[in-house]
């Protein structure tokens, strides 16, 4: 899972009109927001709550693909935002997409990563990380790093999936490793919370039911997304959708 990797699918996915719909209409999210990931509009709201972002706050997007979760999060809120992810690409198109929420003076993109986002110490109010923590080579570290963003109060949500048997091996590596709650735990969060979220599980498993009936017709980003959606299928009911929160101390 390169920089170039995610290059290559963010270019992909800018010029198919076709899984951009897939995902809006089966996620129920406005058209602006563009989704690379699989949370609803209804998980949207729930992560606003949960961040509690103060008016005129900074919002930092770790992993922030294309930034329209994030995005629609700041603009909910009235809040800065920074967006970082180590796709050049997908920091590109999120900052040509600023004008489309009405962000252009209020939202900045840059290149880093999970474990090293480049970021000042102890100036956010919030910290989100949408469907990417289970990328991260040391989920403790990674965690630490996002506790290090935040001023004393801050609050983060992560997005993710884990195994619900650490031992299945029909579960990839990457989400039997994963463990958010225990992650935040170790980096010093208090406050830790952790949910499954069966709703949000039911719809990614509808869009994936559907997108395989429908003819990727040499379209690339569709032909990713069906790969992805068999993957998916076939582990489905070994793996939870979660939800976790923290406060820094």
């Amino acid at each position: 899972m390169t920089p170039e990797h995610f290059d290559e699918w963010y270019a992909d996915i800018v010029a198919s009109p076709a899984r951009q719909r897939l995902f809006t209409e089966w996620l129920g999210l406005p058209p602006e927001v563009g989704p690379s990931n699989l949370v609803p509009l209804s998980g949207l709201h729930e992560i606003a709550d949960a961040l509690a972002v103060p008016q005129g706050g900074l919002l930092i997007d770790i992993a922030c693909g294309r930034g329209g979760p994030g995005m629609w999060v700041a603009r909910q809120a009235q809040a800065r935002l920074i967006g970082v992810d180590f796709s050049a690409e997908a920091v590109a198109q999120a900052s040509n997409r600023r004008a489309l929420f009405g962000l252009e003076a209020r939202a900045t993109f840059q290149i880093g990563r999970l474990e090293a986002p480049g970021l000042a110490e102890g100036e956010a109010d919030a910290v989100m990380c949408i469907d990417a923590f289970q990328f991260a080579a040391d989920g403790v570290k990674a965690a630490a790093q996002l506790r290090r963003l935040l001023r004393p109060g801050g609050r983060i949500v992560l997005t993710t999936w884990e195994a619900r048997d650490r031992d299945d091996e029909s579960v990839s590596e990457r989400l039997r490793r994963a463990n958010p709650a225990g992650s935040l735990s170790a980096a010093g969060f208090r406050e830790v919370t952790i949910g499954e979220r069966k709703d949000w599980h039911s719809a990614a498993r509808g869009l994936w039911e559907h997108a395989l009936t429908l003819d990727a017709a040499g379209d690339p980003a569709m032909e990713s997304t069906q790969a992805e959606a068999r993957r998916s299928i076939d582990r489905y009911d070994h793996v939870r959708r979660v939800m976790a929160t923290a406060v820094a101390p």
